[in-house]
């Protein structure tokens, strides 16, 4: 297993004196100390949670399955697709409130609700409503995720935070009641 290190600008790369520091030191079993939610939240959750909310709101088991699916999906890419990863030079906002320090709101909670907005907006094309959905709801948890320990290194955000492997209660807790109102909300457009 080799050391990581980060591409932050041109050639110049990111590493410290511990390699392994973005996994705790135990590259084996902990992938995400930067306090990413990971593929625990951002899709197994996600889904579990959104199957469950969908079904209760009345949709058959088949639909509620696919829905679900789709928003995981479209959550946990947030983290990998250019341009929007927790690890590109494009947009951080996504996952951090890249404009703390200014008046404007919390980039978060802008690009959340211009997801649902977009979602709503585009009930005739499921697949799209969906996966503008999972994005929103990845910046709606990563609210929770990224919330203290925020670094700014050359205009790219760390987090220095536990990791995926580490949702405590609170934060599992948290992020579930946010993800269920985000996710309350799009059912509501549905059911109209």
């Amino acid at each position: 297993m080799n050391a990581d290190c980060l591409f932050v600008a041109g050639d110049d790369l990111l590493c410290a004196t511990n390699l392994y520091a973005y996994c705790n030191g135990n590259p084996v079993m902990l992938v995400d100390p930067t306090g990413q939610f990971g593929w625990k939240m951002h899709f197994e959750l996600t889904r579990d949670w959104a199957e469950a909310m969908f079904k209760e709101a009345g949709f058959d088991a088949k639909t509620a399955k696919s829905y679900a699916n789709t928003i995981a999906w479209a959550n946990f890419a947030m983290d990998i697709l250019p341009g929007t990863s927790f690890y590109s030079v494009g947009n951080q906002g996504w996952h951090f409130n890249t404009n703390k320090g200014t008046n404007k709101r919390d980039s978060r909670i802008i690009n959340s609700e211009d997801s649902m907005t977009y979602a709503k907006n585009n009930l005739s094309s499921m697949t799209s409503a969906l996966t503008a959905v999972g994005q929103g709801l990845h910046a709606v948890q990563d609210m929770v995720s990224h919330k203290d320990n925020v670094t700014n290194y050359n205009g790219i955000y760390y987090s220095h935070g536990k990791g995926a492997d580490d949702i405590t209660v609170a934060k599992r807790k948290e992020a579930r009641d946010d993800t269920e109102a985000y996710l309350k909300e799009f059912i509501a457009a549905l059911k109209k």
